[in-house]
């Protein structure tokens, strides 16, 4: 059981590692690390929209959404930088979207203490922030 848990904790600071060096790489190299992520979503969308047609037309009752997945991957294919400016206007969207939550959050919660109001007000403030990138 100790094994165990010890052996939880060095997978915990691992990864942490790994994330804060991935980061550091995503600071240096913004650009690659975009048309990277361009790709490995095409990747993934080419595989899951191949075996959702597989398993469509083997497996009674199931999902039909194959071509979807396998027209999405296509386009990420056809044009990735559309495809980047498109998930970077969803993703900047979607930062707008919780940086209003936070700050009504914020505002109108009279339970949680004053601090936390204040983080989440500061929370939403940068959210929005970062949007206007």
């Amino acid at each position: 059981m100790i094994w165990t848990y010890s052996y939880k904790i060095g997978g915990a600071i691992g990864l942490g590692v790994v994330a804060i060096i991935l980061s550091i790489l995503v600071l240096v190299h913004p650009g690659i690390t975009i048309i990277s992520i361009i790709y490995i979503l095409d990747i993934i969308l080419i595989i899951v929209g191949i075996e959702k047609i597989i398993s469509g037309i083997f497996i009674v009752n199931k999902s039909r959404w194959g071509a979807v997945g396998l027209g999405f991957g296509s386009i990420v294919v056809a044009a990735p930088v559309s495809t980047a400016v498109f998930v970077l206007i969803m993703l900047g969207i979607g930062l707008l979207f919780a940086g209003i939550s936070h700050i009504v959050y914020g505002v109108g919660s009279s339970q949680s203490p004053v601090w936390a109001r204040g983080f989440s007000i500061g929370a939403g403030a940068l959210a929005i922030d970062y949007r206007s990138w």
